[in-house]
């Protein structure tokens, strides 16, 4: 199996993420977006983390709508599965432009697709990804 699509579920918890990377542990794109309900935002942070480390053969992962998503564990994912080339991360509003374009300074192959709330974000971003 190399696609593992598990999006729009009733509920998410780190321990979902937890049997994910156990169970499923090769698949080269993980798609777990637009969850309705998140269950303990701040362990899913750890659930991000442990799916990172097994799953090094991720190239491209879905995490559109964690609203909980910041950069740390964007960074546990680009520092952990060293093949990952596209995350989107549609209506993540926690995530900064510093955040992305560190992101993209530390795997400058890497396509990060996001939802852009406003002209000023859109020139920022744009100005970023120029410096970048």
């Amino acid at each position: 199996m190399t696609s593992l699509t598990c999006s729009h579920l009733a509920t998410l918890h780190s321990t979902d993420l937890f049997f994910i990377a156990d169970c499923f542990p090769l698949p080269e794109e993980l798609d777990i977006s637009d969850p309705r309900e998140f269950i303990y935002h701040s362990s899913l942070h750890d659930g991000v983390e442990a799916i990172s480390l097994p799953l090094f053969k991720l190239c491209k992962v879905n995490l559109s709508r964690h609203h909980y998503i910041n950069g740390q564990p964007l960074f546990h994912l680009i520092n952990n599965c060293k093949l990952l080339e596209e995350v989107i991360v549609f209506s993540c509003h926690r995530l900064t432009i510093s955040c992305i374009a560190s992101a993209c300074r530390k795997r400058p192959t890497l396509t990060v697709s996001i939802s852009i709330t406003s002209e000023q974000t859109t020139m920022q971003l744009l100005y970023v990804c120029l410096l970048v």
